[in-house]
């Protein structure tokens, strides 16, 4: 395990033996944490959180969604996700936005709800939707 930190905690990268962890606190609002896992095939997601503190259970829950997804469709090349709390007609609502990128394309997902998992979950459903489409679309081809 190797665990690198920067001036003030601005930035860190954990290497464990599955996965690698780097954080940085762009600034107060905003954290960037890149998940690239070393299992059978290199995974790469970056989550963005604009005023909200992201745990380990959420990477831990955001990292098997996109694992699952992986499985759908092999030529996944990364994964974006960038959460924000927002008010929206005077309610306090989760934004959660996704990205699937592959080879000369990408997929992507907006979402709201009252809860991050309902959103999350809501974006992830959308994007497994998508990658079925597009792999459907390609076995045609075929």
């Amino acid at each position: 395990m190797t665990l690198l930190m920067g001036d003030d905690d601005e930035y860190q990268v954990i290497h464990l033996k599955e996965v690698i962890i780097s954080r940085s606190f762009i600034n107060a609002s905003l954290q960037k944490i890149a998940l690239t896992f070393k299992n059978n095939s290199v995974m790469h997601l970056d989550i963005l959180s604009h005023g909200l503190q992201i745990t380990m259970e959420l990477e831990n829950k955001m990292r098997m969604k996109f694992e699952a997804i992986g499985k759908l469709y092999k030529h996944i090349t990364g994964y974006e996700v960038k959460i924000k709390k927002s008010d929206i007609s005077g309610k306090m609502k989760f934004e959660v936005e996704g990205r699937v990128r592959i080879p000369k394309s990408s997929f992507f997902c907006r979402e709201a709800a009252e809860t991050f998992e309902t959103a999350f979950d809501q974006v992830v459903e959308n994007l497994k939707r998508q990658l079925k489409w597009k792999k459907q679309e390609r076995a045609e081809i075929w």
